[in-house]
């Protein structure tokens, strides 16, 4: 069997032949030699090119079809196969060469490979496990690369695989496919619907005409389903749904797109099937192979099977009913192939670990006996993770009741089940470098070892902490499980002693403290942060106190990072301060590092203080280039310095940290990490302000996409997103959308947290939007909701507090109620001085709406003190071009109008309204008659003053804010 790999019929079963499809015809330039095989399609031949001198595989339509569709769309369909198939350059793909129609009837060229098709390679021996899994992994080479093209395949199966006499695996038969624009989304097709087929060597849905089926409005019979399928999985004909029925995934019976995760199903069934010689699920009819796919029902293997159960075990993952709950991509898959088959002790040939050996850009490699000595990680890896384990962590995520425990739980043990291969992986290499190649000595063996130790030490304290799970722990456990540090660190060249112990017993009280620190960096990971607080602050003094200095100064980091994340900067400031100097006096470098990227965020970022975070910034740099550190990081470094510059208007700057940022974390985390999310979501925040708004909205769009499908549809992470969305488009002015996000938003949040923060922040943003857009009854009660919820959790002083009350003083004031809106923005400011740290932008905020309001009021000397006090705050704080100025500065300008002072009033004006892309609420009218007013005061552009005045009442006309009262006049009085 060669070319298209169509099984060849017997002579009684031949379509008839053309005159020019005989031996020595032609078919447009190319003659035809011998006929290689027969498809639903048309007929296949092997032919001869005497233009460039080779042979090759033809396939042509039919002239005749049996189906009632049109000739045309089997045309098109065919064209559709060339175009896609055109688009790839694989040694493991087919090629095309040519497309096009000789006699009215549609031809298509490609490569001639002597050989079978891959069915009829499993059935014509029985194959080693071994050999299997590498032609697989060559197929879905091949596949990986249609994806990469944006093409998705929609039909894989064994007979769409060829295997030549060479042993060269290539992927065929793109009749099915389709290009997709996205090439990370599906395949650009509305439904896996289609009015052709290639017909399936399975046909198990090709009924005999006689059996009355229900029509369909085109005339196409479909297939009667038996009741026990639920509703949601009602199925058609292969003519109705793309591909063959038992390599289809789930979504497909029930409607769903085909996209690289349904590809990635069909690859996972055929493997499984060239593995286990059955496929995973049973069905005589498409109803109970559905049945069976809904239900994950696997066939199980054999008995006998030789083939390992991790093997199974990946095979299964991508078998997964819900597509999100499979691996990211083929490649993915792939990859977690290659890693396990590096515990079976692949011949290392090029590529360390892998046992691959890459040349000519195939795929080949040999299989060699497991050297005894080294068979041990995995029985110590089951000690900390295995069966028993993971069932007490799943009941206490189950106990925890939060409505996304299961998806994250998925994704966290996924996490594990990686860590732990790898770990597996990099022991068995550290040991065979002494054992069986002695290219390695006993004492750096010995430290490598104990640097595995430490990795599974800290898998250990994680696997605890999540047995320990509260709604917290359930939140943050995929991010935890993607935070623990790479075993591969420990096959490095060097590997430093961690201790400089002179006694057994020193040695035990440092192995217990280190023990300890490792659970508290798990408890800080799992979101437990004054728990991680108080037991790193009794390691940092026991360790001090045994003289351990790189773990005093490690110690005083974690300490620092626990305090940042619940929130107490000025503690987390000291101690990673302490941790810096500490680290940086003994030349621990890579500690050093990690304390000053700490006190980067904190003094830079959180606390506002600016020539301390560049002069942190400093020490971090010179910190990282001289140690070792990890490209994670690397990765927090460029994050912070992102949000630095973001935070000073400095647009290029916060955008080249963030897209370094982002690199590192795809190529350390993966492009479906959420960690990836969150730098598209800050990378779309500067692309909002550089004025690139479709781009940020691309890039929101792909956030929410990612993290929808990392942590499932109701976390928290993702109420967060739609919440950062939301605000890039209310600066668009796109209230109906914003509305929808923030909506979203607080639904997530509602059922994830319940009474919360973040839920209270979500309802106020949600609350002062529809007060914006007319709907003050329902927005007035969401901020009364905000309010009290706030109070309720956090007591009637604290911080977060302010921002509700000024939510709330704004919504007083749209409504006419400004002695209302006085006392709530007095008590945020008498809750902020009573705080007594450091002016904050909050601060300035909260007295410039005073300010604003005691010029509505008429209070004009007041009201020009309060909005100069905010603009001295401010100034210092922020950059040149920041949101919270514009009103400080309109207001200031305002007064001085006021008090007959219209030229400074002017400088004031021009400099607030060259911001007034920031401005929000009414505040872009009001500028507008301001500026307008100042104009005509100070004799400047009447002309330009008409044009701001009639844009004013633009504003005003279409939006739900009324001018206040003493300006008025100002909108058509042009004196």
């Amino acid at each position: 069997m060669s070319g298209e790999g169509h099984r060849t019929r017997g002579p009684d079963g031949l379509a008839r032949i053309d005159a020019g499809e005989q031996p020595g015809g032609t078919i447009g330039r190319y003659v035809v030699v011998a006929r290689l095989g027969e498809g639903a399609m048309g007929m296949v031949y092997l032919a001869y090119d005497p233009h460039l001198d080779r042979r090759l595989a033809l396939k042509v339509l039919r002239r005749r079809l049996r189906s009632s569709r049109s000739a045309e769309e089997r045309k098109q369909r065919l064209r559709r196969e060339a175009m896609a198939m055109a688009q790839l350059n694989h040694p493991h793909v087919v090629t095309v060469h040519d497309v096009g129609v000789a006699d009215g009837r549609v031809f298509l060229a490609m490569d001639y490979v002597p050989g079978q098709d891959l069915r009829e390679w499993l059935e014509s021996q029985r194959r080693p496990w071994r050999k299997v899994l590498r032609t697989f992994i060559y197929a879905g080479r091949g596949l990986a690369a249609a994806h990469a093209a944006g093409v998705i395949h929609r039909d894989f199966k064994p007979e769409n695989v060829l295997v030549g006499e060479d042993g060269s695996v290539k992927v065929m038969d793109f009749g099915l496919a389709r290009p997709c624009v996205d090439r990370s989304r599906s395949s650009g097709v509305s439904d896996t619907r289609d009015v052709s087929t290639d017909g399936p060597a399975e046909q198990p849905v090709d009924e005999p005409s006689s059996v009355d089926e229900p029509s369909s409005a085109d005339g196409a019979p479909r297939l009667a389903i038996s009741t026990d399928v639920p509703p949601s999985m009602v199925l058609t004909r292969s003519g109705d749904v793309l591909g063959t029925p038992s390599y289809m995934a789930p979504e497909l019976f029930e409607g769903g797109e085909a996209n690289a995760l349904t590809d990635q199903f069909a690859l996972c069934v055929a493997l499984y099937e060239g593995l286990y010689g059955v496929r995973p699920f049973a069905g005589e009819s498409m109803a109970s192979l559905a049945f069976n796919m809904h239900r994950e029902r696997i066939t199980p293997p054999p008995r006998g099977s030789r083939v390992p159960a991790w093997l199974g075990r990946l095979v299964r993952r991508g078998l997964a009913r819900r597509p999100n709950r499979r691996y990211p991509s083929v490649e993915a898959l792939l990859d977690a192939l290659i890693r396990g088959a590096a515990r079976q002790r692949l011949q290392r040939a090029g590529v360390l670990g892998l046992g691959l050996m890459l040349a000519g850009g195939g795929l080949s490699y040999a299989l060699v006996p497991s050297p005894t000595p080294c068979r041990g990680g995995q029985e110590r890896l089951a000690e900390v993770w295995n069966e028993d384990r993971s069932a007490a962590i799943a009941a206490a995520f189950e106990s925890t009741g939060v409505p996304y425990a299961t998806e994250v739980l998925a994704r966290a043990q996924e996490r594990v089940d990686d860590y732990a291969e790898s770990w597996v992986g990099v022991y068995t290499q550290v040991c065979e470098a002494t054992a069986v190649h002695k290219h390695q000595t006993p004492v750096e063996l010995d430290r490598r070892i104990a640097c595995l130790d430490d990795r599974l030490a800290e898998l250990d304290a994680l696997l605890q902490v999540l047995g320990e799970a509260d709604q917290r722990v359930a939140e943050r456990a995929a991010q935890a499980a993607s935070d623990l540090r790479g075993p591969g660190t420990c096959a490095a060249e060097s590997v430093a002693r961690d201790s400089a112990a002179t006694s057994p017993d020193h040695q035990r009280q440092v192995d217990t403290l280190r023990g300890r620190l490792l659970r508290a960096k798990a408890l800080e990971n799992g979101g437990r942060y004054e728990d991680a607080a108080s037991l790193s602050r009794e390691i940092v003094a026991e360790a001090e106190l045994l003289g351990e200095v790189r773990l005093h100064a490690e110690a005083l980091a974690q300490l620092g990072t626990a305090d940042a994340k619940g929130g107490d900067y000025e503690a987390a400031a000291l101690h990673h301060r302490k941790a810096y100097f500490v680290a940086n006096e003994a030349g621990i470098d890579d500690v050093a590092a990690q304390a000053a990227v700490g006190m980067l965020q904190v003094e830079g970022v959180q606390l506002h203080h600016r020539d301390e975070g560049l002069a942190w910034a400093r020490h971090a740099e010179v910190a990282l280039g001289r140690s070792d550190a990890s490209d994670a990081l690397w990765g927090q470094y460029h994050t912070v310095m992102g949000a630095f510059h973001l935070e000073d208007y400095k647009l290029d700057k916060a955008r080249h940290h963030f897209e370094k940022a982002l690199t590192i974390a795809r190529q350390t985390r993966g492009a479906e990490h959420e960690e990836v999310a969150s730098l598209l979501a800050y990378l779309a925040f500067v692309q909002e302000q550089s004025g690139r708004s479709e781009d940020a909205m691309l890039s929101f769009e792909r956030a929410l996409e990612i993290t929808r499908r990392a942590l499932g549809p109701k976390h928290p992470a993702l109420a967060n997103l739609h919440n950062s969305y939301a605000v890039v488009l209310f600066g668009r002015q796109d209230l109906a959308r914003t509305q929808e996000q923030l909506e979203k938003a607080v639904a997530i949040q509602r059922e994830a947290l319940g009474e919360h923060p973040a839920t209270a922040t979500y309802i106020d943003n949600l609350g002062g939007l529809l007060l914006s857009r007319g709907e003050r009854e329902r927005g007035r009660a969401l901020l009364e909701e905000a309010l009290a919820m706030r109070e309720r959790i956090l007591g009637p002083d604290h911080y977060m507090l302010t921002f509700s009350l000024s939510n709330f003083a704004e919504a007083l004031r749209l409504e006419g109620d400004l002695g209302g809106s006085r006392r709530h923005y007095e008590r945020a400011l008498d809750i902020l001085e009573k705080d007594g740290g450091p002016d904050t932008p909050m601060l300035g905020r909260t007295i410039a709406c005073l300010g604003t309001l005691a010029l509505f009021e008429g209070a004009i000397q007041r009201g020009l003190d309060q909005c100069k006090r905010a603009v001295d705050i401010l100034e210092p704080l922020v950059s040149e071009r920041h949101v919270a100025l514009v009103e400080p500065l309109a207001c200031q300008g305002w007064a001085l109008l006021e008090l007959e002072q219209p030229e400074p009033a002017l400088v004031l004006l021009e400099r607030a309204y060259g911001m007034i892309e920031l401005a929000q609420a009414d505040l872009p009218a009001l500028l507008r008659v301001l500026l307008a007013r100042a104009l005509t005061k100070a004799g400047g552009d009447p002309e330009r003053a008409a044009r701001l005045r009639a844009e004013a009442r633009e504003i005003y006309a279409q939006g739900s804010y009324e001018p206040p009262e003493r300006v008025t006049a100002w909108l058509e009085d042009p004196k």
